[in-house]
């Protein structure tokens, strides 16, 4: 089966989905930034995105596809 990723960047934390063919969530996971990072974001961002990436199960990561960012 092929997944999708989408994962959001803000100001107050980063997102992240994966979706099957039909658009149903196969996993949702969020990385909220600390206030003292937000001064920081590119930092945030780099650490949000590397720990969304890590959280995703094993089983999913392997058959994603297609990736967008926001």
């Amino acid at each position: 089966m092929n997944f999708y990723l989408g994962i959001d960047f803000g100001t107050s934390g980063a997102r992240a989905v994966v979706i099957d063919e039909q658009a149903c969530i196969q996993a949702e996971r969020r990385f909220p930034f600390e206030k003292s990072e937000i001064s920081d974001l590119a930092s945030s961002w780099e650490r949000g995105l590397f720990s969304l990436l890590e959280q995703i199960p094993q089983q999913l990561r392997r058959e994603i596809r297609a990736i967008a960012i926001n």
